[in-house]
């Protein structure tokens, strides 16, 4: 966290056996198309960066069960 990232590779969304990632304070504002991959996640943190409200429906809607902090 805190490492001020604007990009995270796509190749990170292939990573199905995340089960919480923590992104707090950096410069992201959008995640790869792929997260719906990650299936397991149980908590995602990404308050601090500048995702638009389109990006943030986005999320929620491909990780329904996962809790998300914005």
């Amino acid at each position: 966290d805190k490492n001020l990232l604007e990009v995270l590779p796509e190749e990170i969304g292939e990573i199905r056996d995340l089960s919480d990632l923590y992104l707090e304070g950096n410069k992201l504002a959008r995640l790869p198309k792929n997260i719906r991959n990650w299936r397991n996640l149980r908590q995602l943190i990404l308050t601090g960066n500048p995702a638009s409200e389109k990006e943030i429906d986005r999320i929620k809607k491909e990780l329904p069960l996962t809790e998300i902090y914005f």
